[in-house]
C-alpha cells in the first residue's frame, strides 16, 4: 500500500502541473458556467421541450453534474490516456522494472492517479455549480446534499471507468497512440447513444446498468415533474448547446426538489466503480512492464554474428588511410525533393490493407451518385488518412530530431511549406474520385467546398501539431469536427463541403488564418530548439 500510495501521489503530482492540465481546467470553468444560461439567453444547455426547472439546488447540481458527465468523459480520457507512454518515454518505465513493484500495482496505481485528475475537475465542476446558484440568483435556499450528491452518483463512477478504460488503452499496443484516440470517441458515441436508447425499466425508472453516464434515472424524474407542472410536456429532452424550441428562448420553469437515491440505484452506480476496478485489473493481463530489452539484445546479438562472421579483407593501413583532394560538393536546394521526402514520412510504416481501403474510396467516389459521393463517400475519404495528417508539425517532437531539423536552411521558408503541401496532396489523392464526379456534373459549389477542404485539413494539422508538439490534439479535434460537420450536418462545422457547399469561403479563410499560426508555432519551435 506505501508504494501504491506514492505511485499515485508521484503521478498526480506531475500531472496538475502540466500547462494542458491548466488548459483543461480552464475549459472545463468555462463549460461550467456555459451549462446555466440566464433567463433569456440566445442558447439552452438542458432543456425538457420548452421548459426548464427553477435554479435551486437540486436543478443546478444535477444539471451540471449531467453536462460535466458527458463532457468529461470525453475530454478527460485524452487527458490522462498517455500515463504508460510517459513513463516508457522518459525511461521511467525502465526504471519501475527493476524493482519490487509488480503489474497489478503499477495498473491500479495509474488508474487511481487518472481518476484522482479527473475528481480534481469534478471537485472544481462542484465549486462552480455552487457559485452559479448565488450567480443566477433564482432560488439562494441552499442545500448542499441536493446540489453535490449528484456530483457523487452520476460523475464520479462514470470517471472511474473513464480512468480504467484509459490505462486499458495503453496497455494494448494496437491501441495505444492515433488508433486508440479515434476509437475511444466513437466507443464514447456508441456508449451514449446506448444509453439513450437502451434505458431497461424497473420499479423506480429506468435502470442504471445500461447508463455509464448516469443521467437516464434524474432525467427520467425531471420529466416526471415537468409532466405534472405542464400536462402538455410531451418527453422530449434535448442535452447540449442548442436554440430552444422556443424561438425567443422563453423557456417556461417549474420546480424540481430533486430525487432521493434508493440503494438499488446506488448500487446500480457503484457496479460501474467496480466494472472500473476489473478494468484496471485487466490491463495487467496486457501489460508488458516495459519488457523491451529482449528483443533489442536478439537483434544486437544477430548484428554481432553477423559481423564477425564476415571477413575483413581491407588492409588496417588502407583503412585508415585518410582521403584528400575531394571536389566541393555544390549544395542546391530542390523543393521537390523536399516535398518527396515529407510525402515518403507521411506514407511510412502503412500496410497493405490501408493502401487497398484508400483505393476503395477513391473508387467508390468514381462510381456513386454526385450526392451520395459528396456526403458519404467524401467524409469517409477524408477520415481514412486522419493519422497520417497528425504527424504534420509535430513529428519531430518524440524522435526528439527537432535540432536536426530546424538547424537545416531556412526550415520556415523550405520545410514548413513542403510538409504543408505534402497533406494537401494526400487530402487530393483521397479525395480524388470524388472530385472527378463532381467535375464531371459540374457540381461547382461542390467542387468549392472539396477545394477549401484539401487547403484547410493540412493546415489545422500543421497548426495545431506546431503548437501542441504532437498527434493528439489534431486527432481529437478533427474526429469530432468531421463526426459534428460533415457527417451529421452541424450548421457552421462542414469544412469540406459535403453537406453545407456554401460554407467554403470561410474555410478558405481559416486555412490562411491556421498557417499563419503554423508559421508562428513553427518558429517558436526553432526559437526553443
Amino acid at each position: 500500500m506505501r508504494r501504491l500510495y506514492h505511485l499515485i501521489r508521484a503521478d498526480f503530482l506531475e500531472r496538475t502541473r502540466r500547462y494542458s492540465f491548466l488548459l483543461v481546467l480552464g475549459l472545463t470553468v468555462w463549460a461550467g458556467y456555459a451549462f446555466v444560461p440566464p433567463a433569456g439567453a440566445g442558447y439552452a444547455a438542458m432543456a425538457l421541450g420548452d421548459y426548464r426547472g427553477l435554479y435551486n439546488s437540486a436543478w443546478m447540481g444535477t444539471m451540471v453534474a449531467i453536462m460535466t458527465s458527458v463532457f468529461l468523459t470525453l475530454a478527460g480520457f485524452y487527458l490522462v490516456n498517455d500515463a504508460v507512454e510517459r513513463d516508457e518515454r522518459t525511461g521511467v518505465g525502465q526504471i519501475i522494472a527493476t524493482t519490487p513493484l509488480n503489474k497489478i500495482l503499477y495498473v491500479l496505481g495509474k488508474a487511481l492517479s487518472n481518476f484522482g485528475v479527473l475528481a480534481t475537475m469534478s471537485a472544481v465542476m462542484a465549486g462552480v455549480a455552487l457559485a452559479m446558484q448565488f450567480i443566477r440568483g433564482e432560488d439562494l435556499r441552499l442545500d448542499l446534499w441536493a446540489l453535490w450528491s449528484p456530483f457523487v452518483f452520476i460523475l464520479l463512477p462514470a470517471l472511474a471507468v473513464v480512468a480504467a478504460t484509459a490505462v486499458l488503452f495503453e496497455a494494448i499496443g494496437w491501441l495505444r497512440g492515433g488508433i486508440g484516440n479515434v476509437a475511444y470517441f466513437f466507443l464514447w458515441v456508441a456508449v451514449l447513444v446506448a444509453g439513450s436508447i437502451l434505458p431497461s425499466q424497473g420499479r423506480d425508472g429506468p435502470a442504471p446498468i445500461n447508463d455509464l453516464f448516469g443521467i437516464n434515472i434524474p432525467l427520467a424524474h425531471m420529466a416526471a415533474a415537468a409532466k405534472a407542472a405542464y400536462p402538455a410536456y410531451d418527453g422530449a429532452v434535448t442535452i447540449g448547446f442548442t436554440d430552444a424550441r422556443a424561438g425567443a428562448l422563453a423557456l417556461q420553469t417549474f420546480v424540481w426538489e430533486g430525487m432521493d437515491w434508493t440503494p438499488a440505484q446506488a448500487a446500480g452506480r457503484l457496479l460501474w466503480a467496480g466494472a472500473a476496478v476489473g478494468l484496471a485489473l485487466l490491463s495487467a493481463v496486457f501489460f508488458n512492464r516495459f519488457d523491451t530489452g529482449g528483443l533489442r539484445l536478439a537483434r544486437a546479438g544477430s548484428a554481432i554474428r553477423a559481423a564477425e562472421l564476415e571477413p575483413t579483407t581491407l588492409p588496417i593501413k588502407q583503412a585508415v588511410t585518410p582521403v584528400a583532394g575531394l571536389a566541393p560538393v555544390p549544395i542546391r536546394f530542390s523543393a521537390a525533393a523536399v516535398l518527396r521526402a515529407e510525402l515518403r514520412l507521411l506514407f511510412k510504416g502503412q500496410r497493405w490493407w490501408w493502401y487497398a481501403g484508400a483505393l476503395g474510396l477513391i473508387i467508390a467516389g468514381l462510381l456513386a451518385p454526385p450526392g451520395t459521393a459528396r456526403q458519404i463517400v467524401l467524409p469517409l475519404a477524408w477520415a481514412w488518412p486522419v493519422l497520417i495528417w497528425s504527424g504534420l508539425g509535430g513529428r519531430e517532437a518524440r524522435p526528439a530530431t527537432g535540432a536536426m531539423i530546424f538547424s537545416a536552411a531556412r526550415p520556415l521558408a523550405r520545410q514548413l511549406p513542403a510538409a504543408w503541401l505534402a497533406g494537401l496532396v494526400v487530402a487530393a489523392l483521397a479525395g480524388g474520385g470524388v472530385f472527378v464526379t463532381l467535375a464531371r456534373v459540374g457540381d461547382g459549389a461542390g467542387l468549392l467546398g472539396w477545394a477549401a477542404g484539401i487547403l484547410f485539413i493540412p493546415a489545422l494539422a500543421l497548426a495545431l501539431g506546431a503548437w501542441s508538439g504532437g498527434r493528439k490534439l489534431f486527432e481529437v479535434i478533427y474526429v469530432v469536427w468531421w463526426y459534428c460537420g460533415p457527417l451529421n450536418g452541424v450548421a457552421g462545422l462542414d469544412f469540406m463541403g459535403a453537406r453545407q457547399p456554401g460554407l467554403w469561403p470561410v474555410y478558405l479563410a481559416l486555412a490562411l488564418v491556421l498557417l499563419i499560426l503554423a508559421v508562428l508555432g513553427r518558429w517558436r519551435q526553432v526559437r526553443c530548439t
